[in-house]
């Protein structure tokens, strides 16, 4: 429950939202800067190296040519920061940061829509330092999961204040628009949008009056679907055929979802082991079951308070919905990959702020909630501070590397 008057118009909402939150927005932006500033003067490493001597960055017009579905918005990105300072990095990683700061901004906006806004502003602090979000942020190749973010809540936020009773035309159109920029920043992301409609809606109990608002989306979605099987099917056996893919050969997908869901709830809370490439699945029978159980409580518990409290549902339902493309029977991706968990963290986040405002309300007057909450805040802002150095350039990443994931050399 909870949650901004959706009255006036979205102009209106966020002048309002600017004007009574003015010094929480600047703390994300200031703290934003401070915990990724190490990663400012890093180079370029892996991915990044590729992207640089690629035709597409001085001439992006190339993609929508060659491909009907491709990341044209997130090439258009590099081709804007190449001619703005050529190959030096630092510009791309300027970027990059101010991306993170925007959506985490976005975000706060949004979740003021849906909930209290003590919980909308703690999760946004929460997403905006959690150290598990550091390789999205910091490496330059990242930035498409931020892009797509970005444009996912932005049609969100449209489709909201479109569903309202007298509200302009456009906002409907823009929602779409924005699904469309998702969609071409990242094409097997953005495609997690309509499921997010359906989840939002449901939750605000008003699924079955907008259901008359998704056929574009749907339509879109299906369309882009069918555009998009060649490169999905080109992604297959690039992964599939990979001999630097650390898992076991044919592992149970099940067995490989249950992991990796698990992993991202555990470097959620607890960021250590964070690496670029995470190593072979354990098939340990003790750690499967516990990690099982982990799984069946995160899923259960939201169901299991359905009607009471629907926002362990949009929050789990965040976390695994994000996820979906990663976490498919076709093998599209890599078991484990922290760039993976990086929207879908927003949910986790949600969940840990709906429990820190419940102990700062239940144990009143006492402050302890507070300041353990800011002790954990600043942990995970110095853990995130840190890991900037280890991407300072190829060697001291796959040095990082190694010390965490010995077999991935």
């Amino acid at each position: 429950g909870g949650g901004s008057d959706l009255t006036g118009g979205i102009r209106e909402n966020i002048i309002a939202f600017w004007n009574v939150h003015k010094n929480k927005i600047l703390l994300i932006v200031v703290l934003g800067f401070i915990i990724y500033a190490p990663s400012l003067p890093n180079g370029f490493v892996s991915d990044d190296l590729p992207l640089l001597r690629s035709p597409d960055l001085k001439n992006p017009v190339n993609l929508l040519i060659n491909e009907p579905v491709s990341a044209f918005i997130n090439s258009l990105t590099y081709t804007l920061n190449y001619y703005a300072n050529g190959t030096n990095p630092l510009g791309y990683h300027l970027v990059n940061i101010l991306f993170h700061i925007l959506l985490t901004l976005v975000a706060y906006f949004f979740l003021s829509l849906l909930t209290k806004e003590r919980i909308a502003f703690l999760a946004s602090l929460i997403f905006l330092v959690i150290p598990l979000h550091s390789e999205t942020v910091i490496w330059v190749s990242g930035r498409h999961y931020i892009l797509y973010s970005i444009f996912v809540l932005l049609s969100l936020i449209l489709h909201l204040f479109a569903a309202e009773p007298e509200t302009p035309t456009k906002y409907r159109l823009w929602s779409v628009i924005f699904f469309v920029f998702a969609v071409y920043s990242f094409p097997e992301q953005g495609l997690v949008l309509p499921f997010l409609l359906v989840l939002v809606d449901f939750y605000q109990g008003k699924l079955r009056q907008r259901l008359k608002y998704y056929w574009p989306y749907l339509l879109l979605a299906t369309v882009f679907t069918f555009l998009s099987l060649n490169r999905v099917l080109l992604r297959v056996q690039e992964i599939n055929g990979d001999v630097t893919q650390l898992s076991s050969p044919q592992i149970n997908f099940v067995l490989a979802d249950i992991v990796a869901i698990s992993t991202y709830l555990q470097l959620f809370l607890i960021p250590l082991g964070l690496t670029f490439y995470h190593e072979a699945v354990s098939t340990n029978s003790l750690e499967i079951i516990i990690r099982s159980l982990v799984l069946i409580l995160l899923i259960g518990v939201p169901l299991y308070f359905i009607k009471r409290n629907r926002f362990f549902l949009l929050s789990v339902g965040i976390f695994i919905i994000a996820l979906l493309p990663t976490i498919t029977p076709f093998r599209v991706s890599w078991i484990v990959a922290e760039r993976y968990a990086y929207l879908a963290s927003l949910g986790l986040a949600m969940l840990a702020a709906y429990f820190v405002n419940l102990a700062v309300e239940k144990l009143k007057p006492s402050l302890m909630p507070k300041y353990l909450f800011i002790a954990t805040i600043i942990i995970y802002s110095l853990f995130t501070f840190m890991r900037g150095f280890d991407w300072k350039d190829e060697d001291s990443l796959w040095l990082a590397t190694i010390k965490t994931s010995p077999t991935s050399s």
